[in-house]
């Protein structure tokens, strides 16, 4: 009689504490994330976050990590947001929101941070479904490929495309199954850009540059831009790799040989040529041109450009249609030294036979324009 008494108290117990569960504000956790051959020691650090999403909080709260600093398991706890299921996402800048009950929706970004001897952890997705408080592991559909690059010249960025059948970026839909994986729409980037802040030279031995990537994405092969320092690049055709979910592949090592010369990035100023009819014609790719001048005229402005592709050399200079008195002038080289970075104030000082002369306060530049060509 005892053991039916003792058997009835724990059920009432146990119903109990579910109805609490289900009314309670407050969730708690205890965490653990899947150890993958790019993050083979998965340990939390002080500050550490989770978001949690539901359908009523789609973008989620923010669980902070209260107790197992320094280990593999934490715990982490707030405010229930709505109710179950609910999704944990790691990390908690990650872009996501509740997609429906057993999915999410994620934005991968179409720019990842170079990292010395890592990769980008923004850029590392985890996550888990939950039907409430207890102990979760949070899993990753995302893979790792590392580029072991030697050369002497610094590199600025990397960017990576495939076709259109292999996403590497954008919005996609998370399935958090047994194996996560992704699935994107229409709203897909296949193009993905590493960017190496002021630049990271190689030096004597090899610098591992890695992207964050979706599995599967390289099955097809891809086409690799490295850019430099001085704006010259080199194009490395990638063969087809096999990559699985929380893979980490190290590709064939390269040595950085800049092909495509700094005076081709259109960012500072274009190059032109001309054509039979002396017309200015953009140049977009090297063919060996001689010195040439060219004048443009905007709405508002009058540029010449003073180029020798032979040396890599260009000069832009950009002033006003209307000169009466003091103008502004704005420079622009590449392989010029000396050149002002800013714009420059002039003063007209003589007028004769077609040319105009001016000369900043500083009397350090000197500019003599042709205004009849």
């Amino acid at each position: 009689m005892k053991k039916g008494i003792c058997f009835v108290a724990a059920c009432v117990l146990l119903t109990a504490c579910t109805v609490i569960d289900q009314f309670t504000n407050e969730l708690g956790f205890t965490l653990t994330r899947e150890a993958v051959p790019f993050a083979a020691d998965p340990v939390w650090v002080s500050g550490d976050a989770v978001k949690v999403l539901s359908s009523t909080r789609p973008r989620g709260n923010t669980f902070a990590l209260n107790s197992g600093a320094r280990s593999a398991r934490g715990g982490f706890s707030g405010e229930k947001p709505g109710s179950a299921p609910f999704f944990l996402v790691w990390p908690v800048e990650a872009v996501a929101e509740f997609g429906t009950p057993s999915s999410l929706m994620l934005t991968l970004p179409d720019v990842q941070t170079y990292s010395k001897d890592g990769y980008d952890a923004a850029a590392g997705f985890f996550a888990a479904r939950v039907e409430g408080s207890g102990e979760a592991q949070l899993r990753t559909p995302m893979a790792v490929v590392e580029l072991p690059v030697r050369g002497d010249m610094g590199i600025a960025r990397l960017e990576l495309k495939t076709d259109g059948d292999h996403p590497l970026c954008g919005k996609a839909q998370v399935s958090t199954g047994a194996e996560p994986a992704l699935s994107f729409d229409g709203e897909a980037g296949h193009a993905l850009t590493l960017d190496c802040g002021k630049g990271v030279n190689p030096g004597a031995g090899a610098v591992v540059f890695r992207f964050v990537l979706p599995a599967g994405a390289l099955s097809s092969g891809a086409q690799l831009l490295l850019t430099d320092t001085d704006g010259g690049a080199m194009s490395v055709a990638l063969d087809p790799v096999e990559l699985g979910r929380g893979a980490c592949v190290t590709l064939q090592e390269v040595e950085y040989v800049q092909s495509e010369p700094p005076y081709l990035n259109l960012t500072a100023p274009g190059l032109y040529t001309v054509n039979i009819k002396g017309q200015m014609m953009p140049v977009y790719a090297y063919t060996p041109l001689r010195d040439q001048i060219g004048l443009v005229e905007g709405p508002a402005s009058l540029e010449w450009r003073l180029q020798c592709l032979e040396d890599g050399k260009v000069l832009c200079v950009r002033l006003p249609l209307q000169r009466e008195g003091a103008i502004e002038a704005q420079f622009s080289a590449i392989g010029v030294s000396g050149c002002p970075a800013a714009p420059v104030t002039l003063t007209p000082v003589k007028r004769e036979d077609g040319l105009e002369w001016y000369i900043d306060a500083s009397g350090g530049t000197l500019l003599i324009v042709q205004t009849a060509l």
